[in-house]
């Protein structure tokens, strides 16, 4: 009986059980998204973006976006997804100690942040609480 418990733990623990496991990735795709049009953006521009109506414009305006793209741009309208606008990420050896996003949940509640070097990590609200935002640029576009 005790081996069943076990590997019924495992299977739920790598396949998920239900849909949560497509609720968890279309929470991470968001937010990898998201990293990627701020990247791009920056590429682009030579600097952050300042607003949400530039990096949503950057989202919507590429060659092929995607349904996950168009969902992250939903997202960030509609609140449920934060960016941090104009960071500085420069020194990109250490942009991976900076939250650079995050689901609007996490400080109350904990959930998905999206770090400045582009990785999602699962945080607590005590964990983002404790985490650093990436530092701004002072420079208004």
């Amino acid at each position: 009986m005790e081996r069943w418990v076990v590997l019924m733990f495992v299977a739920v623990s790598i396949f998920g059980c239900g849909d949560g496991g497509e609720v968890v990735a279309k929470r991470l795709n968001r937010l990898d998204s998201l990293g990627q049009a701020y990247q791009g953006y920056g590429e682009i521009h030579q600097r952050s973006p300042a607003s949400i109506a530039e990096l949503v414009g950057y989202i919507k305006t590429q060659a092929a976006p995607t349904e996950v793209d168009l969902d992250a741009a939903f997202g960030l309208e509609e609140g449920d997804l934060v960016i941090i606008w104009k960071a500085n990420l420069a020194n990109s050896g250490e942009n991976g100690l900076y939250v650079l996003g995050f689901e609007s949940g996490v400080p109350s509640t904990g959930g998905y942040v999206l770090m400045a070097d582009g990785q999602v990590q699962l945080m607590t609200s005590k964990d983002f609480s404790e985490a650093r935002l990436i530092p701004q640029t002072e420079s208004a576009p």
